[in-house]
């Protein structure tokens, strides 16, 4: 699932990297957890996060990732600790995005508003919150 992170975001929905969706906030959260489990009880610990693994997406912008695969340009490569700061800083800053190729040809049974993904953190709480009543938001 690293493989395919785009905006600050872990998909919730993979299809092979072809329609990937990235509309629920939680799926980012449950793999940040997994990612600290697996280095507390695995034997490679902290090693774990030097891990290096390629990049399916050159940008979080789809005409600039679709130039950059047309043009061959190298895969971008990242570490699993460069991953986790990437994930966080963009929470921090906000994400609001359109899901590429929204439409029916992704999900045939979501409203317009429902590709609009919009998740911002509060300063004063220091919270993540976000999400429209058209799109799943969570997995709970």
């Amino acid at each position: 699932y690293a493989k395919v992170s785009r905006h600050g975001l872990i998909p919730n929905l993979h299809d092979r990297g072809h329609n990937t969706r990235f509309n629920a906030r939680d799926a980012t959260w449950l793999f940040l957890q997994s990612i600290k489990d697996y280095v507390q009880n695995s034997t490679e610990g902290v090693a774990f996060l030097s891990q290096k693994f390629t990049r399916t997406f050159h940008s979080d912008i789809q005409s600039e990732h679709n130039e950059a695969s047309d043009d061959d340009k190298p895969e971008k490569e990242c570490t699993i600790a460069e991953l986790i700061q990437e994930i966080l800083q963009k929470h921090a800053q906000g994400i609001n995005f359109r899901e590429w190729n929204a439409g029916s040809a992704i999900d045939e049974h979501m409203k317009y508003e429902g590709f609009n993904i919009h998740i911002e953190l509060d300063l004063t709480t220091g919270l993540i919150t976000g999400g429209n009543p058209h799109n799943c938001g969570t997995w709970m």
